[in-house]
């Protein structure tokens, strides 16, 4: 190990112990703990010191990463809801009658009276009533449409929740005493 890739432990007044680099050598750094500046010994003295154990490059679980994986879940499970919200509730399109269903019942009748039937939709114009299944339809799809949105929105939140979480875990707070910042 060079000397530049090694780390000091040095103590402030107040007992917190800092770790500094041959970079600091000669300086000033501020303590985290009490705020007070703590000089640090030149690159000939601060060898005297002990070696700081070099911190391990597995990062430790912390509240922002717990915040991450709520977020996404609950994002995930959300959007899966929606998704299935209505075909789970019948809103989907109404089922027509099959091609051999409308021909047995055009067979079933006479011509004379297919003619009479045709006469008297082409004189009445094409309006007429909702039936009954199609209006339970079209309340099935609106209410499914209407909890779709809400787990949409809840889906939103999460992934807003897991990015703030993830952007917090990426800046997270620095201590000045390991970054080497030197005291205003």
């Amino acid at each position: 190990m060079t000397t530049a890739a090694k780390r000091y432990r040095i103590s402030c007044d107040c007992g917190a112990g800092l770790i500094v680099g041959p970079g600091n050598a000669g300086g000033r750094i501020v303590c985290d703990r009490c705020g007070g500046t703590v000089a640090v010994p030149r690159l000939r003295e601060i060898e005297a010191f002990a070696v700081a154990e070099p911190s391990s490059p597995a990062r430790s679980w912390r509240p922002a990463y717990g915040w991450l994986l709520v977020g996404s879940v609950v994002a995930a499970l959300a959007a899966v809801a929606a998704l299935a919200a209505p075909r789970l509730l019948g809103g989907g399109p109404p089922r027509l009658a099959d091609e051999a269903t409308i021909r047995a019942a055009i067979e079933s009748v006479d011509a004379a009276t297919i003619y009479q039937a045709w006469q008297a939709m082409r004189g009445a114009g094409v309006d007429r009533g909702t039936l009954p299944e199609e209006l339970r339809q079209q309340q099935a799809a609106g209410a499914a449409g209407r909890i779709a949105a809400v787990f949409w929105t809840i889906a939103a939140t999460g992934g807003i929740v897991a990015g703030a979480a993830g952007l917090g875990s990426l800046i997270g707070p620095r201590s000045s005493a390991t970054l080497g910042r030197r005291p205003r």
